[in-house]
């Protein structure tokens, strides 16, 4: 059992003679990966359907419409909550 252990094991000189090839395989790796990554990223962008710039005009007005009435509606829930929780804190320390 010992022995297979020792088989295995790889002492700190051959380590030393794989790195200069390994490292030359792993920056070809690299180039080779970043190479199909920019391919593939090329194919995926002609994929893409742009919007007409009248239609993002159309979507940002909306967006823009849609956050201000949204903010409103906040305000106004807000302000109407905090009328209603100063009464309530009035009347409890005016008894108090």
């Amino acid at each position: 059992m010992e022995d297979e252990k020792n088989t295995t094991l790889t002492t700190s000189e051959d380590l030393k003679t794989e790195k200069p090839s390994a490292n030359k395989n792993d920056a070809a790796n690299k180039d080779s990966k970043l190479k199909t990554f920019i391919k593939e990223l090329r194919g995926e962008f002609s994929k893409i359907i742009w919007v007409s710039k009248e239609e993002l005009l159309k979507q940002t007005i909306t967006v823009i419409c849609v956050s201000i009435i949204v903010g409103v509606i906040i305000f106004g829930m807000d302000s109407v909550f905090k009328i209603l929780f100063d009464l309530l804190v009035s009347n409890f320390v005016s008894k108090g």
